[in-house]
């Protein structure tokens, strides 16, 4: 049903008669109706239902992106249908979106949003090819990296006819950062607006938790905040910090913003710790593997944030069974030599917590969408893991897309 949602009618269920054009107090006890869209009949006589072009428009928008392999929103007269591809920037004014691996060598490919801000450069097609006007090709894969110019991005025609634009794409246009530090010394949030103008609040986690504990001073036990565990392969807290970023503009700055921001964390109570450099999987990757993140992890991350003993497992995978851990296990023995000494997997269960003779192992319960789609009672009625903190039923956002994908 296509309803008409500008003109609902207002029923009175305890009276059993409409309302007409009810007071706002009166609105909220009475039940909308809708009905099918409609249009004036022909002869202005009657009504007679429709189907509004913007319905059609979502049908037509649904095939043409499955057709283009992509996510364009709209097809310029101009342009020749094309694949959409990867930019690399920000989310500045209009976004591209890509599907590319998040984690190199992981062969996890994710959609990402960037910017396109960018200068346009003449193509000519050359016997079903592009070609610059320099007559150097161009390459056939999600773009370029110009010297002086950043990433490369272009579309690529599905038939080349004539010359065709492309777009060279500035980097480090950046939109949102994660955490900054407000003029109260707290950690807060800044995002610039669809306008331009900067916003600061909070936005996040960390100010929003900073906010309730404020109100609710007795919420926090010894003023603890929480743990936030890293990961370095993009960067920390929203900054360009990883040696891949080093050629853009600004780099060293990011890195001491990121330096800043994570001592104000740390002076108001929150712990920092490891999520592994490359989100890679510590229980099925070789020792050599675990070893080799752990150490980009403590180049490129800890020397940022400073000194942490604690590590939360990548996918919660842990790298033993439920056994003590024993220095003849050569992952722990690896994490514990560089001063790892807390262990944290994924256990579902209430509580589990391994005191050992030189560290502490614990499960951690992961209270997420995921979770809580599987906890539901139509999707698996036996799995009660969250009964004890909350009703999922009445948590779980109904709107959100499911089925949500097994781990």
């Amino acid at each position: 049903i296509i309803p008409d949602g500008a003109h609902p009618e207002y029923w009175d269920t305890d009276n059993k008669r409409y309302v007409q054009d009810p007071d706002e107090d009166q609105k909220k006890k009475l039940h909308k109706e809708y009905k099918f869209f409609r249009i004036p009949g022909e002869d202005g006589e009657g009504e007679r239902p429709v189907i509004p072009g913007s319905e059609l428009r979502g049908m037509l928008r649904s095939v043409y992106e499955t057709a283009t392999d992509s996510c364009v929103a709209f097809l310029l007269d101009d342009k020749p249908i094309s694949q959409r591809v990867p930019a690399f920037g920000s989310l500045r004014k209009r976004g591209l979106l890509a599907y590319e691996e998040t984690i190199s060598g992981s062969g996890i490919r994710r959609w990402v949003l960037y910017s396109t801000y960018a200068e346009r450069k003449e193509v000519e097609p050359d016997g079903g090819r592009l070609k610059y006007k320099d007559g150097r090709a161009v390459t056939e894969k999600n773009g370029d990296y110009i010297e002086n110019h950043g990433w490369l991005q272009y579309n690529i025609p599905v038939n080349p006819k004539g010359k065709y634009s492309i777009a060279y794409l500035r980097e480090n246009e950046k939109i949102y950062t994660w955490d900054f530090i407000g003029e109260d010394g707290k950690p807060t949030c800044e995002m610039v607006m669809d306008d331009g103008s900067v916003s600061t609040g909070s936005y996040d986690l960390v100010p929003l938790l900073e906010d309730f504990i404020k109100e609710h001073p007795d919420f926090s036990y010894k003023g603890a905040r929480a743990i936030i565990a890293m990961t370095g392969y993009q960067g920390i807290l929203g900054y360009r910090t990883d040696p891949s970023y080093q050629d853009n503009p600004g780099y060293e700055e990011e890195k001491e913003a990121a330096k800043k921001v994570a001592q104000c964390l740390r002076d108001n109570g929150w712990e920092l710790a490891s999520h592994s450099w490359g989100h890679i999987n510590y229980g099925s990757r070789s020792v050599e593997d675990v070893i080799t993140d752990a150490r980009k992890w403590e180049d490129r991350v800890e020397s940022l944030i400073g000194e942490t003993d604690i590590i939360l497992y990548p996918f919660g995978a842990d790298i033993g069974d439920w056994h003590p851990y024993s220095h003849d296990n050569e992952k722990y023995d690896a994490l514990y030599q560089m001063g790892f000494r807390y262990f944290c997997n994924v256990d579902s269960s209430p509580s589990w917590v391994q005191p050992g003779p030189d560290y502490l192992r614990q499960g951690r319960r992961n209270l997420d969408g995921y979770r809580m789609y599987y906890d539901l009672p139509e999707t698996n009625p036996s799995k009660t893991y969250l009964d004890d903190l909350f009703d999922v039923t009445t948590v779980f956002d109904r709107e959100r897309p499911v089925p949500v994908p097994p781990m």
